[in-house]
């Protein structure tokens, strides 16, 4: 299983880096667009293709707006009216932008929402209850709307990748910080793993596996920004620019990213373990289902975005 993971990985990382340093915003968008699509494929057969019209609609709905991104976004981004300063007036612009900027907030607020609250309470709720009597996903409301919220992160997911692929060594930077916690979150945890962290969701996930998954977040933040500065010449990381980032800001960056994927990683072991399946699909040798490898992106991406706005924001060292 491990040489499978290795093997897999190492076809897969060339095949992200390549796409992120040189293409341009539409190719890299329309090559992300099978992985996400195959995500929702995996995510609606988690739930046994309930609501399989509306899932349809949902699909329908999400591949047009991800387009309209694609094409509108590079325009867009040249111009002063891209708002992504939380502070900033959504209001300036013409219509069109200002239709822009509320869309992208109110995703955001959509993302926050499911994030900070539905998420932790369903990971908790498993964890502190038997499977017999945790009801909160095999609810039908409840099971519709986490249906629902996941083609919403889903398709986000691409569409935060699609704003920092803007400035390509934001993304890497994320790719980076997500894929060495992963790997050393997973070493640490076998190694020195003694407390479960959620024992009833991933039994296999320790606490001492996320503390070796967030120092590793950290010091490859501060390796990769490092590299950025001096070597290639790096000015700004999406919205901040490098000279002005302090070590407590980039530990605050890279920790948050490390624990939102965490989180991601745990949800998608809730619902696997709701449907009662091992892997979300079969499509990665060693990885399983497209959804069991960017479980942690999804929600990692979320986490970097929001604090790298944050950061921006606020000027504190």
């Amino acid at each position: 299983m491990l040489k499978a993971r290795i093997i897999t990985a190492l076809i897969l990382i060339p095949l992200v880096i390549w796409p992120t340093i040189f293409l341009n915003k539409f190719w890299f968008g329309v090559i992300l667009l099978p992985v996400i699509l195959a995500s929702t494929w995996e995510w609606n057969q988690l739930f046994n293709y309930r609501y399989q019209i509306f899932s349809i609609v949902l699909t329908i709905v999400g591949f047009i707006f991800y387009m309209c991104f694609i094409v509108t976004e590079p325009f867009i981004y040249e111009t002063q009216t891209l708002n992504y300063g939380l502070s900033k007036n959504i209001f300036d612009g013409d219509s069109f932008y200002w239709l822009f900027g509320v869309m992208k907030q109110s995703i955001a607020g959509v993302f926050f929402i499911f994030w900070f609250f539905i998420v932790p309470l369903i990971i908790s709720n498993y964890q502190k209850k038997s499977h017999s009597q945790s009801l909160i996903l095999e609810a039908p409301l409840m099971n519709f709307l986490i249906l629902t919220f996941g083609y919403f992160v889903l398709w986000g997911m691409g569409i935060i990748l699609l704003l920092l692929q803007n400035e390509m060594y934001s993304l890497l930077l994320l790719f980076f910080i997500i894929w060495s916690a992963d790997i050393a979150a997973y070493f640490s945890g076998k190694k020195y793993g003694k407390h479960a962290l959620a024992s009833k969701v991933s039994p296999a996930k320790t606490w001492e596996g996320v503390f070796g998954g967030v120092v590793a977040g950290i010091i490859t933040a501060f390796l990769a920004l490092h590299i950025f500065r001096e070597f290639l010449e790096v000015d700004t990381l999406f919205v901040i620019e490098l000279s002005k980032i302090s070590s407590i800001q980039i530990i605050l960056l890279s920790s948050v990213t490390v624990i939102f994927s965490i989180i991601g990683d745990l949800f998608i072991s809730v619902v696997k373990r709701y449907a009662g399946k091992k892997d979300t699909g079969t499509l990665l040798p060693g990885h399983g289902g497209v959804l069991d490898r960017i479980d942690s992106l999804i929600s990692g991406s979320f986490g970097y975005i929001m604090c790298l706005i944050f950061i921006s924001n606020f000027a504190w060292n």
